[in-house]
């Protein structure tokens, strides 16, 4: 019986390794992922949207939407600590879109409506593209800030002595508004009005 030498078996595991490796890289090369945010800062409860560009690199019309890529897309969001995010009680719905062998196609999603990132911190979004069994793409990770904001005027609205609210007055008689700025400073100056009443 003859022994394989050992330097022959190593270099067959290399090989292998090496067309693993070649095979993840030809996958994500069929598609690029690109995820950008349109701004870094928020307030608590803010819109928060993300770009997503895809180019289709398979040399073929890609079908997303459709059987058998109905569920393609979908949103991992984690926290500064590496804990994901919960999704709220709308579930996101992959779009339906046609994108012809080397051209582009841009989703604009509001993250904040599908993921409950609410409390003050640094929160990532990742794009995960499923196009079936060994065929995942993802995109890079982008960043957004959640600040509480700090309240700097406010006032109540008024009730009857039966209990019941009344009719909104004048801000100098009573009402429901409040103006919020965000906390931290040098970071570019955002304000809204809250007018949902108490």
């Amino acid at each position: 019986m003859t022994t394989q030498p050992a330097f022959i078996d190593g270099f067959d595991r290399q090989c292998s390794l090496v067309w693993i490796c070649l095979g993840a890289v030809t996958a994500q090369a069929q598609l690029r992922l690109n995820l950008t945010g349109t701004e870094k800062f928020f307030l608590a409860y803010e819109p928060v949207p993300v770009r997503l560009e895809i180019e289709n690199f398979t040399g073929t019309l890609l079908a997303l939407g459709q059987e058998p890529h109905t569920d393609w897309l979908r949103l991992r969001v984690t926290t500064e600590e590496g804990t994901l995010v919960p999704a709220t009680a709308e579930a996101m719905k992959s779009p339906v879109l046609d994108i012809p062998a080397g051209r582009q196609a841009v989703v604009d999603i509001n993250v904040s409506r599908f993921f409950a990132a609410r409390e003050p911190g640094t929160y990532f979004v990742q794009a995960v593209v499923n196009l079936g069994p060994g065929e995942e793409f993802t995109s890079p990770y982008v960043s957004s800030d959640i600040s509480p904001g700090q309240t700097i005027w406010s006032q109540k609205i008024g009730f009857t002595s039966a209990g019941k609210r009344q009719a909104p007055l004048p801000p100098h008689e009573t009402g429901a508004w409040s103006l919020y700025a965000p906390l931290p400073a040098g970071r570019r100056r955002r304000e809204s009005i809250d007018l949902r009443g108490l």
